[in-house]
C-alpha cells in the first residue's frame, strides 16, 4: 500500500504535523472596520424607521448612529484653529507675579481671577500680529470693571483696532424652576466696548440626557431662545 506523504494529511501524529507546517492559523479574521460600518448602518437604518413611525427613541438612536460614525472616522483636529485655554497652568502664573513682581511683570494682568481685561487686549494684539484671521473670546464682558477702568479702556481700544476680526461672547442665563416655568435672559457685552450684534457668538449649548453635547448652538437658539422671544440678532 502506498503511503500518503503529502504534508498535513497524516493525522496519526498531530504534533509532528503541526511542527512541519508551522503554527496553525485561523482561516478567518474579523474585519472590525467593516463590521463597525455594518453595525452603524443598521443602527442608522433602525433610527430612520423609528423616525418614520414616530417613536420617542428616534432622536437618541440617530445621535448614537452619528457618534458611531465619528468614532469610526477617528479624531480630526483642525489645523487652522488654535485654542488658548485658561487652564490651571495659566492661572498659576498669577502666583509667579505675586511672589516676584519685578521678575514677572508680564503676568501682572493675570495676577488674580477674574483677569484684568487688559490681558485679553494683549492677547488680541499678539494673535492678530501673528497672523490670526479672527479671534473669538468665550468670556462675557457684561459690565465695566469698577476696580480696573484702565483694563476696560485697553480692551475697548483693541476691539476698535480689530473689531471686524474679533467675536465676543453672549450668554443665556436661566432663572426660575421647571415647576414654576423656567425663563431666562440674554447677557451681552457692555455697550462701552461698542461691539455690534453681528460680532457676538452664543456660548450656550443644549446638553443631552447623558450630559454630552451633540447639537450646535443653532439648535439651542431654535429650541430655547426663539420661544422666549430672545433669538433676534443672536447667532452662533
Amino acid at each position: 500500500m502506498k503511503r500518503n506523504t503529502q504534508p498535513g494529511r497524516d493525522r496519526s501524529n498531530p504534533k509532528e504535523s503541526s511542527s512541519a507546517m508551522g503554527p496553525s492559523k485561523p482561516r478567518w479574521k474579523w474585519n472590525w472596520t467593516r463590521l463597525g460600518y455594518t453595525l452603524t448602518g443598521v443602527w442608522a437604518l433602525t433610527g430612520a424607521i423609528a423616525t418614520a413611525i414616530d417613536l420617542g427613541t428616534a432622536q437618541a438612536m440617530e445621535r448614537q448612529a452619528q457618534i458611531g460614525f465619528f468614532r469610526l472616522r477617528g479624531r480630526v483636529v483642525p489645523s487652522n484653529i488654535v485654542i488658548l485655554a485658561m487652564d490651571q497652568e495659566s492661572l498659576a502664573r498669577g502666583d509667579d507675579y505675586l511672589l516676584d513682581p519685578a521678575a514677572n511683570p508680564q503676568f501682572e494682568p493675570i495676577q488674580s481671577y477674574p483677569w484684568r481685561r487688559s490681558a485679553y487686549a494683549i492677547a488680541i494684539d499678539k494673535l492678530m500680529a501673528a497672523g490670526a484671521r479672527s479671534v473669538s473670546i468665550d468670556v462675557v464682558f457684561d459690565g465695566p470693571r469698577q476696580d480696573d477702568p484702565a483694563g476696560d479702556e485697553a480692551l475697548r481700544q483693541a476691539l476698535q483696532r480689530y473689531g471686524d476680526h474679533v467675536v465676543l461672547a453672549a450668554q443665556y442665563e436661566p432663572f426660575g424652576t421647571p415647576e414654576s416655568g423656567e425663563m431666562g435672559q440674554m447677557v451681552f457685552p457692555s455697550d462701552l466696548f461698542g461691539v455690534r450684534r453681528d460680532r457676538l457668538g452664543l456660548i450656550n449649548f443644549a446638553v443631552d440626557a447623558d450630559q454630552k453635547v451633540y447639537q450646535l448652538p443653532e439648535f439651542f437658539i431654535r429650541q430655547v431662545l426663539v420661544p422666549q422671544g430672545l433669538g433676534e440678532g443672536v447667532s452662533s
